[in-house]
């Protein structure tokens, strides 16, 4: 467990629905494939949580961890600037 600790914000943001791996304009990128493919922040409820995970467009969903392994969902939300 952490007790200090520093987030970076700027701009507002939102939560955006999205489906089929579609990312809306301002989507926040948290990373890339090793082909160079941009991966983007989202968030999904699932058995009664809300799971944050990665948008990968090129599969068309957002995967998510559970269980040790990764669950695709279809339908979600993607974090993006405004």
């Amino acid at each position: 467990m952490k007790e200090d600790f520093e987030i970076l914000r700027s701009g507002d943001f939102v939560w955006e629905f999205a489906s089929g791996g579609a990312v809306p304009e301002g989507a926040v990128v948290c990373g890339q494939t090793a082909e160079g493919e941009a991966l983007y922040i989202g968030r999904c409820l699932y058995q009664g949580t809300q799971t944050p995970g990665k948008v990968h467009p090129s599969h068309n969903c957002l995967y998510i961890p559970f269980e040790g392994a990764e669950v695709q969902i279809n339908d979600y939300e993607v974090l993006c600037v405004k």
